[in-house]
């Protein structure tokens, strides 16, 4: 198992209430790992295109709004009573997922906090976030602290278990911050398709526990089985009031297929009421 250190977080950061609640979940990583936290603002171009091309209007006032979001910043952290010496604040210019992708992969950062204040499958897919996106791109963790937000304290995590080629890379993330913070792991089967591929799933989720034994973070295990499940691990998650979900998302279709058949974690990332935890690493 790795010994699983976070040092530097990255939290987009455009002062709306979604984000705060990142900020709040991320500050509770920093905390727990004596780690820093690097808010990141993106300006957003005009036009939804690529390359960034900005108006006369943004242009003009960039700078002026770059001091502004400083002080606003400035005045939020002292109005909570955070400690100033553990943030860092950057404002830049660009489209927000892929910024925050170009961000992660130059290795500075062990943890992203995302906000997600989506309102259905639609709006997620056009966002300015796109979390899950973000977490198919970069092989860093990544959460995603969405409206059902409530405060964390590592207690309780929930790892879905599924028939997946990447079924295994969320959990020594896992099993190490279970250790970390002397909380425990939920391991929940879910074979959403419950066919012919059972006898695989059952050596996988077998092999899972397993592993959690060993290690001595294991609370509880369920399966859940047929169209149903995702709403039982839903079900199950608030029971148990979990602080994470964690997953491990697969490459996703292209994003009208991803639209109009949107995957279970995707579904998954608007309805939890935990932030979620994306590990991937390939």
């Amino acid at each position: 198992m790795i010994n699983y250190k976070i040092k530097k977080i990255l939290v987009p950061f455009d002062f709306s209430n979604s984000s705060l609640n990142a900020l709040k979940v991320a500050d509770k990583f920093a905390n727990e790992f004596n780690a820093k936290i690097h808010l990141l603002n993106i300006i957003e171009p005009f036009l939804s295109q690529e390359p960034a091309r900005f108006n006369s209007g943004q242009l003009a006032n960039m700078y002026k709004y770059k001091i502004e979001s400083a002080e606003a910043v400035e005045d939020y952290i002292l109005k909570n009573f955070i400690n100033p010496s553990a943030y860092s604040y950057q404002t830049c210019y660009g489209f927000c997922s892929s910024t925050i992708i170009d961000f992660a992969k130059n290795g500075e950062y062990d943890l992203i906090v995302l906000p997600d204040d989506s309102k259905g499958f639609f709006s997620r897919a056009i966002s300015k976030y796109r979390p899950l996106k973000i977490m198919e791109q970069t092989n860093i963790p990544v959460i995603c602290v969405n409206k059902f937000y409530r405060t964390i304290d590592f207690r309780n995590i929930i790892i879905p278990i599924r028939n997946l080629a990447n079924w295994y890379e969320k959990i020594p993330f896992m099993v190490a911050l279970a250790k970390q913070t002397g909380g425990k792991i939920h391991a929940i089967g879910m074979n959403e398709k419950n066919s012919s591929s059972n006898s695989d799933f059952d050596l996988i989720f077998d092999k899972a526990i397993s592993i959690l034994e060993e290690q001595n973070v294991l609370s509880t295990t369920k399966r859940f089985e047929g169209v149903t499940s995702l709403k039982e691990l839903i079900a199950y998650s608030e029971k148990q009031k979990a602080d994470l979900i964690a997953i491990t998302p697969s490459k996703s279709k292209t994003l009208l297929t991803s639209i109009i058949y949107p995957s279970l974690y995707s579904r998954l990332i608007f309805n939890s009421p935990a932030p979620v935890f994306g590990v991937q690493l390939t």
